[in-house]
């Protein structure tokens, strides 16, 4: 095992109460439960902030708005486990279900939700949301190497998203 990726793990056993030796032999006994977990811990953490940002918004610009940016305070916040857990489980056959489930399912509440308020046929709202989280990597990437600035960042991947999804409307 890596020693970054021992180290991250620390983190979410320590927000969970759980003593660090208790959770090293977890680790050992069960590495991929201790993925799941972990991952489980950081994806929780991701939707309850994305909940809040989400609830005072009412228009569908401005729900994807506050979605973009609870996800760069994540990542601001939990960037470097997250960014491990998404890695050691990406080639791993129970996790790469689980995360291909949640997407599928986040695909189509924001295809239905295109649907109703802005148009766009639902099998097409699906894959063009598929390709907007698939570039909610790319903008993280950038902000990290690049070291543009997160505003721009958000703005520019609002504008492409919105202007995307008004040229799928019917």
């Amino acid at each position: 095992m890596p020693v970054m990726l021992s180290l991250c793990w620390c983190h979410p056993a320590a927000a969970a109460g759980v003593h660090l030796a208790l959770f090293s032999w977890f680790w050992q006994s069960s590495p991929s439960l201790a993925l799941a977990v972990g991952l489980n811990w950081g994806l929780g953490k991701l939707n309850e902030r994305v909940r809040k940002a989400f609830s005072g918004e009412t228009t569908f610009e401005g729900r994807l708005r506050a979605v973009i940016h609870a996800w760069f305070d994540h990542i601001e916040q939990d960037g470097i486990l997250m960014g491990r857990l998404l890695q050691a489980t990406r080639n791993d056959g129970p996790h790469v279900e689980a995360r291909n489930a949640y997407n599928r399912f986040n695909e189509k509440w924001w295809a239905d939700l295109a649907e109703r308020e802005l148009g766009v046929p639902n099998s097409k709202g699906q894959i063009a949301t598929a390709i907007l989280l698939s570039g909610l990597e790319g903008i993280v990437q950038r902000w990290v190497q690049c070291g543009d600035s997160r505003d721009e960042l958000e703005d520019v991947f609002m504008t492409v998203a919105m202007g995307g999804l008004h040229n799928l409307s019917s």
